[in-house]
């Protein structure tokens, strides 16, 4: 798996999860689906992955793993 396709894993699964502190879920993936190109969905994108990264690096820290 690529990069690429790695964070898009990562996008994918952090849009699925139901998390309540998340703010405006269904408008996001609203504005994602009407403009898959734009630009603020491209940020949305990013933000997402970095929510799923930062969840992935306090688990590690949780375990030990990141020093």
């Amino acid at each position: 798996m690529t990069k690429a396709e790695s964070a898009l894993h990562m996008i994918e699964k952090e849009r699925e999860q139901n998390n309540n502190n998340r703010l405006f879920a269904r408008e996001i993936n609203a504005v994602y689906e009407q403009h898959p190109s734009d630009a603020y969905a491209f940020g949305i994108d990013m933000f997402l992955l970095g929510i799923a990264k930062g969840r992935r690096m306090e688990k590690a820290a949780r375990k030990g793993g990141a020093r």
